[in-house]
């Protein structure tokens, strides 16, 4: 596979004000590596407080955290009034592996006060990978946040005969999100700073991480096959496994052409899209996130646990800014591949299902009666799909944020998920996403 290809390194002059100085010495504008790897190396010194450690950032993504320690005699000669000058180096080697094919990396700063200020911006291109297997059936990825009607719409496709679906009811099997992770985690070169050591990795039996020994401590023959080959190999068994699994079930329902998961916004889209190419599809599936959290709060009550990350938070203004970060997440990912994802309104899909349904239908390429089928199932009468509801009708779950929330919490859900209430048409009306 053929490397990156560098266009552009920039230093924002906005972050100028914080540094004495810093460089990114590696990469430089036009390199080429020689596979699907990227060294980023560089120097940072601030003028108050202490550097501590670098991020690496594709859009929301963190890849790669190094400490700022590396020894730089050659800083400490330019500034030796400074101290932190001498270990003011940073080194680390990010696997490209799901990089957009025009990506843009961030190399963030963080401090020991805990602020954290962009340091550099490096973009650049890439081919995706293509390995030799042929895969039979490609994805469909439903893509969102829980409590936005995926296991309606999941519902919908598994009445598909085209589409095979893992497990029944809430459609909760998610093959392929193990696997594209597997293939990412794999296809990665070692993290000196976090992974395992050498010595260790082997004594957990339930954890598999980054080759310990795809490293710069390997013989440099070594690194160029791993870099070279290992990303195949681990994404053409992710294909032939996913192929495996879900052609086993197709074959008990007379065949298929799709198969379907619900995903989180996640990094494991984009290993799908490198994967499958042009014949993977992603259905984005939106809900006013205000309905998105009142839906969640009344379902956590109706089952008597706290589920949907509400457990993880401090309290339900952390929930909010935490829901706030997901559906920034999920916006972010839609303008990255809205030309080849579709965008699905749940108000639409509960309100006028035919219209909604034909429209993924000619996305996804079915025929009528394929259609038919998934509209029938979003009519008929489940027990299971009634036990999922939290609102008495598909219009008692649209704006219900009006009456459940509290002024505060509402107020809260403006502030803190205003740019994808807008961007999705709730703020305003608003023409779908294009």
């Amino acid at each position: 596979m053929a490397g990156p290809v560098i266009s552009d390194v920039e230093l924002p002059s906005y972050a100028d004000k914080h540094f004495l100085g810093r460089s990114i010495d590696r990469p430089a504008v036009s390199q080429s590596a020689g596979a699907d790897l990227l060294e980023i190396a560089g120097w940072a010194i601030a003028r108050e407080g202490e550097p501590v450690s670098i991020d690496v950032f594709d859009r929301e993504y963190r890849l790669r955290t190094a400490p700022i320690a590396r020894e730089r005699k050659d800083v400490a000669d330019l500034f030796s009034d400074q101290a932190s000058a001498l270990t003011s180096g940073f080194r680390t080697t990010v696997g490209t592996v799901g990089l957009p094919h025009d990506f843009e990396l961030l190399v963030r700063v963080n401090f020991a006060d805990g602020r954290k200020l962009p340091l550099a911006l490096i973009r650049g291109s890439r081919e995706p990978m293509t390995t030799t297997y042929d895969p039979q059936l490609p994805p469909i990825m439903v893509t969102a946040l829980g409590r936005s009607g995926t296991t309606l719409l999941m519902h919908a496709l598994a009445a598909c005969p085209d589409i095979v679906v893992g497990g029944a009811y809430p459609y909760e099997l998610r093959f392929a999100r193990y696997w594209l992770h597997a293939a990412k985690v794999l296809s990665d070169p070692a993290d000196p700073n976090h992974g395992p050591s050498v010595d260790a990795f082997q004594l957990d039996l339930t954890t598999v991480p980054n080759n310990p020994f795809f490293s710069a401590s390997a013989e440099p023959a070594a690194v160029a096959w791993f870099a070279e080959s290992q990303p195949l190999l681990v994404g053409e068994l992710a294909q032939r496994s996913l192929d495996g699994v879900y052609g086993k079930l197709a074959a008990e329902r007379g065949g298929a052409r799709y198969f379907a998961e619900k995903f989180s916004p996640s990094y494991s889209q984009s290993i799908a899209w490198e994967l499958y190419g042009e014949r993977a599809r992603e259905l984005f599936l939106v809900r006013d996130f205000r309905d998105v959290l009142s839906s969640i709060v009344a379902f956590n009550r109706k089952r008597g646990f706290e589920g949907f990350g509400r457990s993880e938070s401090a309290d339900d203004l952390d929930f909010v800014r935490r829901l706030g970060g997901s559906a920034r997440m999920l916006l972010q990912e839609w303008e990255e591949r809205h030309d080849r994802a579709h965008f699905v309104r749940y108000e639409d899909l509960v309100t006028d299902p035919e219209a909604a349904l034909g429209a993924i239908g000619g996305y996804l390429g079915l025929d009528p009666a394929a259609i038919e089928a998934m509209v029938a199932a979003t009519t008929e009468s489940s027990t299971k799909l009634d036990r999922h509801k939290t609102s008495a009708d598909p219009a008692a779950s649209m704006g219900r944020w009006r009456e459940d929330l509290a002024p505060e919490i509402a107020a809260a859900c403006e502030e803190s998920i205003a740019a994808p209430l807008k961007a999705f048409g709730y703020l305003e009306q608003a023409p779908e996403p294009s």
